[in-house]
């Protein structure tokens, strides 16, 4: 026999509402606020912002991506940058909570959800971060130049581009085409590390963001003056190694880039049904790590980057204008990282000119492609494909149109 207390994820999280024996008092439904406006009974019925066609489609393409690319697991979160609504969590393996004896006796991951619990190292996914600091500063505008020569020393380490080349004369926009590890490291060490990091936690890295999900992990960022903390981290995070967040702190952390530079909460509860009561959940900013313009540009780079010829046209999909970034991490070992194995990734939003979702892609060790413009990359592409269409996005040249004759 088993009682009916609910003990993870959102069931865990709101188990007093859903059927515990206490009350739970609200401010506001504002996810997580908490004061005196409203007072729901126990057994009051929770709704979720998760589309059921949303969560089908990231649970269906996703698998597919695992199967085409011999990846050993995935991830797939799609939310709303607007608002924080978390429309679809996906992860590959899976479990079904109705084998509850299969679910307990797996005591290592049992109750984790891995897109808050599992914390990794994001790779070249990061640097879109990096240069949105890199832009607010002011130090660096999208026309800012520098040489690569291929190797870069700092902190005692050298860090060299993925493909190992020397791409000579970049802007900010090139260096985003190529994904090029020595301008990413340029900039966080010219911002310095009082900047860069004030701009890391800004943008919520290393800190919770207090999903409605239990088991949320806050990831890992060093800082000057902790103990473990190296020079050449300074360089390093710059393009993702050496610090560790989650599928879902990453989702979170880009939206402001589509969002205007406002990082919104993110969140599960919609609604929250108490008899003939209805309370709506309402969107809550988080913070406001760049401006509007900064946005805006670094919007239109990422677009454009995806658009050049040294980018994979795999990404695109025709008649939407979409900005994104792809990532290629090593997977860190006891003793270094891994020389076989590297996590594929891509997060993108769209449509640009009116983002209506952000989505994150995760493959774990594709064996067909190592590359996460070659695997995590298409795989945004169907999903987007599948999602214009369900929820109703006309591409670009009608709703030009439609905005015109109104």
């Amino acid at each position: 026999m088993y009682n009916q207390t609910g003990y993870y994820g959102v069931e865990g999280y709101y188990d007093d509402i859903l059927g515990g024996d206490t009350e739970r008092v609200f401010v506001s439904i504002i996810p997580l606020d908490v004061g005196t406006e409203l007072q729901t009974d126990a057994n009051s019925d929770v709704y979720l912002t998760i589309d059921r066609e949303i969560q089908f489609l990231a649970e269906q393409v996703l698998t597919e991506s695992i199967q085409e690319y011999e990846a050993e697991s995935g991830m797939m979160l799609v939310g709303d940058p607007t608002t924080g609504d978390i429309l679809a969590i996906a992860s590959v393996p899976g479990f079904d909570p109705n084998d509850i004896e299969a679910v307990i006796s797996d005591t290592e991951n049992v109750g984790r959800n891995p897109a808050v619990s599992e914390q990794f190292e994001p790779g070249s996914v990061f640097k879109v971060i990096t240069m949105a600091a890199a832009l607010e500063s002011g130090i660096f505008s999208r026309y800012s130049t520098y040489y690569d020569t291929g190797t870069f020393e700092y902190g005692g380490i050298v860090i060299k581009n993925w493909d190992f080349k020397a791409h000579k004369v970049q802007d900010m926009t090139g260096l985003l085409a190529h994904s090029l590890n020595v301008g990413a490291a340029t900039l966080s060490t010219t911002l310095g590390p009082k900047k860069y990091y004030d701009y890391l936690q800004a943008f919520g890295i290393g800190r919770l963001t207090h999903v409605d999900i239990q088991g949320e992990e806050t990831g890992s960022l060093r800082r000057p003056g902790d103990p473990d903390w190296h020079d050449a981290d300074l360089a390093t995070n710059s393009f993702g190694q050496g610090l560790a967040v989650t599928g879902l702190q990453i989702l979170t952390a880009v939206s402001a880039i589509a969002n205007g530079g406002v990082i919104m909460q993110p969140h599960l509860l919609q609604e929250i049904r108490d008899g003939d009561m209805i309370y709506t959940a309402k969107p809550k900013i988080l913070g406001n790590p760049i401006s509007p313009e900064v946005a805006e540009t670094l919007t239109d780079m990422l677009a454009a980057s995806l658009e050049t010829e040294t980018s994979h046209s795999m990404t695109l999909v025709d008649g939407y204008r979409l900005a994104g970034k792809t990532g290629t991490a090593q997977i860190p070992m006891p003793y270094g990282y891994d020389p076989e194995r590297t996590m594929a990734s891509f997060i993108g939003w769209g449509p640009v000119d009116q983002p209506r979702f952000i989505i994150y892609v995760k493959l774990d060790a594709p064996m067909v492609s190592r590359w996460g413009s070659s695997t995590a990359a298409p795989t945004f592409s169907k999903m987007v494909q599948r999602l214009v269409i369900h929820m109703e996005i006309p591409p670009e040249e009608i709703r030009q149109h439609l905005a015109v004759d109104e």
